[in-house]
C-alpha cells in the first residue's frame, strides 16, 4: 500500500487559530480571514513558527494527532498561541489596502444607508 508523508501539525493549527479568531473582533479580524486564501496564509505563517512533526500514513487516511500529543508543554501552547496573534497583525498590516476594498467597514454601510433616506 503506498503512503504519503503528512504533517500532523495542520488539523491542529486550523482549529487553534479558530479559537484564536473567535477572540478577535468580527470586523476586520474574522471577516477578512473568513476568506479561505487570507485563513490560508494564516495557517502557513503559524507553521513557520513552530515545530511540525510528520508521519507516514496510508494514501487517503489523514493521520491524527491531538493537540496535547503535539504542544505538550505549557510553553509550546504558548508559542503556537502567540504565533497565531502575530499572524493574524502581521497579515492585517500586510494586507490592509485588500481588507478595505474587500472587507467594508460596519459604519460606512450605516452611513450609506442613512444617506439614501435622507
Amino acid at each position: 500500500m503506498k503512503e504519503t508523508v503528512a504533517n500532523l501539525a495542520i488539523p491542529v493549527v486550523e482549529q487553534e487559530v479558530a479559537k484564536v479568531l473567535e477572540t478577535y473582533p468580527d470586523h476586520p479580524h474574522q471577516k477578512a480571514f473568513a476568506n479561505p486564501e487570507l485563513r490560508q496564509q494564516l495557517i502557513a505563517y503559524v507553521l513557520t513558527q513552530i515545530d511540525c512533526k510528520f508521519t507516514a500514513a496510508p494514501a487517503g487516511q489523514p493521520p491524527q494527532a491531538t493537540y496535547e500529543a503535539l504542544f505538550p508543554s505549557t510553553e509550546e501552547q504558548s508559542h503556537l498561541e502567540n504565533s497565531i496573534h502575530q499572524g493574524i497583525e502581521h497579515l492585517v498590516q500586510e494586507k490592509g489596502d485588500w481588507i478595505d476594498q474587500h472587507i467594508p467597514s460596519p459604519q460606512g454601510s450605516q452611513d450609506t444607508v442613512s444617506h439614501w433616506f435622507g
